[in-house]
Order: structure tokens, then sequence, then C-alpha cells
């Protein structure tokens, strides 16, 4: 599948991630919970729309909506991890 359209792209130590028609997909190393999916390939996150910027640290992941909103996930700096740990 060809990705067309990229306005926002990061890399962390090793996952990667890019926003397309706003939508954020994620892959590379998922030992943290850090692509928000179970997938390591090139996969969208679900339930995040109108994605406007994105960041990545070593095993976290970020991302700001049009609205304004701010949404992480993965590693957030002691022993939880995944969805709502950050």
């Amino acid at each position: 599948e060809d990705i067309k359209g990229v306005t926002a792209a990061a890399c962390g130590s090793s996952h990667s991630a890019f926003v397309s028609g706003g939508r954020l997909f994620t892959y590379g190393s998922n030992k943290n919970s850090q692509l928000g999916h179970e997938d390591s390939e090139i996969s969208s996150v679900e339930g995040l729309e109108n994605v406007r910027q994105v960041a990545l640290g070593a095993f976290h992941s970020a991302c700001v909506l049009e609205d304004g909103s701010l949404w992480t996930w993965g590693w957030g700096g002691g022993f939880f991890h995944g969805v709502g740990a950050l």
C-alpha cells in the first residue's frame, strides 16, 4: 500500500509514526505498548481521528488532535504501561 499525504512524522528509539489523512500510523517495537495496537507492522491507531501532531520517546508515544487534546501511551517511566499509563 502506498502512503501519500503525510503531514507529520516522528521516530523513537525503536518505533516510528506518521500522520496521513488525519489518521496516526505506527510501526516497530511494541515492547511497552508504545504502538497503540498489537501489530509491529504499519497499522493505524484505532480511535484516534483528526491527528495533527505526533511525538515519540524511547518507549512512549503522544499525539495532539485537531481539537487540542493530548493523547499518550506506552511506558510511563515506572512499572505501568499501556493506554492510560502516562
